[in-house]
């Protein structure tokens, strides 16, 4: 008896020892559990603050596409208004070169025909029409002079 009373007494004091050493587990595993949960309530707010940010973000990028659609709309336009422009300036152009080419050629009939009037002046009738045909070209070239000055005031008077 007395040896089943040892065996008992050494059976309880083993098994002391592992309920204490199961309290310990058990006081371990608690603090982990709480410390994972805090860790989980630190991440739930970490991705609430994520959201919200990602948010805000996506909000800016909208208003960022937006304002650049704008931008480039607005960019579009006015390149659209400058090609615009540089068409009319272009014809203009051509029309005052076509206008000075045909001025020019005039002044050179007219300076032959002034030559040719000189050579000729002993001939009264003669005389009498190449001056109606000078002061007839003179006209033109006054009109075409007066083209030209006036398609200079256009070109110069043309809003930029």
């Amino acid at each position: 008896m007395i040896e089943n009373r040892d065996i008992l007494q050494w059976e309880l004091v083993d098994v002391y020892k592992k309920a204490e050493t199961a309290a310990n587990d058990l006081t371990e595993e608690k603090a982990v559990v709480s410390s994972l949960k805090k860790e989980q309530q630190a991440l739930e707010k970490q991705i609430l603050k994520d959201k919200e940010e990602r948010k805000s973000l996506e909000t800016d990028l909208e208003e960022a596409t937006k304002s650049l659609d704008e931008d480039i709309e607005s960019s579009n336009a006015k390149i659209s208004g400058i090609e615009d422009e540089k068409m009319v300036l272009y014809r203009t152009l051509t029309q005052q070169k076509n206008a000075s080419k045909e001025a020019q050629e005039n002044m050179e009939d007219a300076h032959k025909l002034m030559i040719s009037l000189g050579k000729e002046r002993d001939n009264g009738k003669q005389v009498k029409k190449l001056e109606d045909e000078l002061a007839s070209a003179k006209g033109e070239i006054l009109r075409l002079r007066s083209q030209i000055n006036s398609s200079d005031v256009l070109v110069n008077d043309k809003p930029r």
